[in-house]
């Protein structure tokens, strides 16, 4: 019955002993959930989009069977006060910006195994979440009114991923979730946390750690015991030269470090330990002078916005058999420096001169208003001015007979305010 024009189900208590489901998808009218001590089998309570609820029946409460409750974006101010729902394993409230109160877990919910709270309105959680022994998920992102959050939290040994991203108001989290061995992934962006528990760097099994935007860190702790972590975003920290501890380079299993809108003026050089990592953002760090080495298994790295950046790796050292790719839009030292040619142009150049160089395709994007003279095939016509999709070339046309072993592509091009340039090359042929 999703997007029906119900406003109530039914009217008291009704049997229905086989009933399993009910889906009320979208139905606007519904204003309140119906009475489901009469359906003892119900299994899935799917609301979503429910905008006009208001109540929830307290049979809800205690219910022995349910499975998987979604009220996502229902308008709904209070649940029941209480729940010991035992056979619970999914619970949504994602959306519900009215709900104020998350109840108090009373009885055994140990199967609940998903709590989704985003964009809710609620304040704290109850200390009694420490009951939930096998949750796994706690996502509480964009709750604009959270300010705390219980330390019995560090009870919950099953949590696997914690995220409180866009939590604006909330400043502290407990000392002991450095208990919770099981964490995988934590989400603290955005928030006003003033100190992150030393604990946190603890976490052995922890993968993905994203604190963009958390302004008060000063000074990063040390990072080694993260031995498992391979996602760290520290975008807009207003970290400072001297602020990434040297030991960054033992995080062994990284792939993925966004360092971007920070204000230092070069990275530590145990970067160049990190053996696994493939991509490194460091777009708009304003401040940023040079990056003289980045991991032979680096495939693409971001510099756009870097105004300041004079020099970055020689692609003939990234020893890695697959592609590289350095974005720097916008990074005018590098077009223009000392009067030389475009430092990018130059690179690109070297690395086609470097023909033993083991890696497949090396690009890069660089701001600049003309195409080298040592590109040849320069002036066909319908390469110059419009628009187009496709181009395609056969490098036996332009030299018969001779084996091609590097070639070089370069597009010059003006993208407007209101689209987006995108550039691919495919090869057909054998180099």
């Amino acid at each position: 019955m999703a997007n029906s024009s119900i406003e109530q189900l039914w009217y008291g208590c009704q049997s229905a002993v086989n009933l399993k489901i009910i889906n009320l998808n979208n139905s606007l009218n519904l204003s309140k959930t119906p009475d489901l001590t009469g359906i003892p089998n119900l299994e899935s309570l799917i609301l979503e989009g429910c905008t006009s609820l208001s109540e929830v029946h307290p049979s809800l409460a205690s219910h022995k069977n349910l499975q998987y409750v979604n009220l996502m974006n229902c308008k709904s101010r209070i649940l029941p006060s209480n729940l010991e729902i035992e056979s619970l394993k999914v619970f949504t409230l994602d959306g519900c910006s009215k709900l104020e109160k998350f109840p108090d877990i009373v009885g055994n919910m140990s199967k609940l195994m998903v709590l989704r709270l985003d964009g809710t309105g609620i304040t704290k959680l109850s200390s009694s979440i420490h009951h939930l022994i096998g949750l796994v998920v706690l996502s509480m992102n964009n709750c604009k009114n959270l300010e705390s959050i219980p330390s019995s939290i560090g009870f919950l040994k099953s949590l696997k991923k914690l995220n409180l991203s866009s939590c604006s108001k909330l400043k502290y989290i407990p000392d002991n979730l450095g208990k919770v061995e099981s964490l995988e992934e934590f989400d603290g962006s955005r928030t006003s946390i003033r100190q992150l528990p030393a604990s946190i760097f603890l976490l052995k099994n922890l993968k993905v750690l994203s604190l963009d935007g958390f302004k008060r860190l000063v000074v990063l702790p040390s990072l080694s015991g993260l031995c498992s972590l391979e996602v760290l975003g520290l975008r807009a920290c207003n970290l400072r030269e001297g602020a990434l501890p040297e030991d960054i380079g033992c995080l062994s299993s990284l792939t993925s470090l966004d360092l971007s809108q920070n204000n230092f003026v070069s990275l530590p050089r145990s970067i160049n330990l990190l053996y696994e990592l493939e991509t490194l953002v460091l777009e708009d760090c304003t401040m940023l002078e040079s990056l003289h080495e980045v991991p032979s298994k680096v495939q693409t790295v971001y510099l756009n916005g870097c105004i300041s950046l004079k020099t970055i790796p020689d692609p003939i050292k990234l020893s890695s058999s697959k592609r590289s790719e350095f974005i720097c839009l916008n990074c005018w030292e590098m077009y223009n420096h000392n009067g030389q040619d475009s430092i990018g142009l130059t690179m690109l150049e070297r690395y086609l001169q470097g023909l033993s160089n083991p890696r497949p395709r090396f690009g890069i994007a660089v701001p600049g208003n003309e195409i080298p003279g040592w590109f040849n095939h320069r002036n066909r016509k319908e390469w110059q001015h419009g628009s187009f999709s496709n181009i395609e070339l056969s490098f036996h046309s332009f030299q018969p007979g001779v084996k091609v072993k590097n070639c070089g592509v370069c597009l010059l091009y003006s993208p407007s305010s209101q689209s987006s340039a995108h550039f691919i090359v495919a090869s057909k042929e054998e180099f």
